[in-house]
């Protein structure tokens, strides 16, 4: 599978989400990682992204994606999860949360996505 959706206004929404190069933030939609990555190329060697998407076929992709990279951590789970992530990853809060809520053209245009 090849990447198949660009985040809308990335830059712009990143650039107000990431405020602490050593923060720890959550994506709640990870998708094809557009978000995941830009978060992560933001942060200091300190800083880590923890991701999430319930479509296994994004996080099969991203997996791959960010193989080796172990300050992002992904979860095929619900973003509605975000208390269960905190706490396998024993955390307390995190310095920033991203959910694109927008649907994809992949999604629209690969049926088995679920959405055409």
């Amino acid at each position: 599978m090849t990447q198949a959706h660009t985040p809308v206004l990335l830059k712009e929404s990143v650039d107000y989400l990431v405020t602490k190069k050593n923060g720890i933030y959550f994506e709640g939609t990870l998708g094809f990682g557009g978000h995941t990555e830009e978060i992560f190329n933001r942060l200091s060697k300190k800083g880590s992204v923890v991701s999430t998407d319930v479509d296994l076929n994004a996080f099969n992709y991203c997996r791959e994606k960010f193989k080796g990279e172990d300050r992002i951590k992904i979860y095929n789970f619900n973003f509605s999860l975000i208390d269960v992530i905190a706490k396998i990853e024993s955390l307390e809060f995190f310095d920033g949360i991203l959910a694109d809520l927008g649907g994809s053209s992949f999604q629209l245009y690969y049926a088995a996505a679920g959405f055409s």
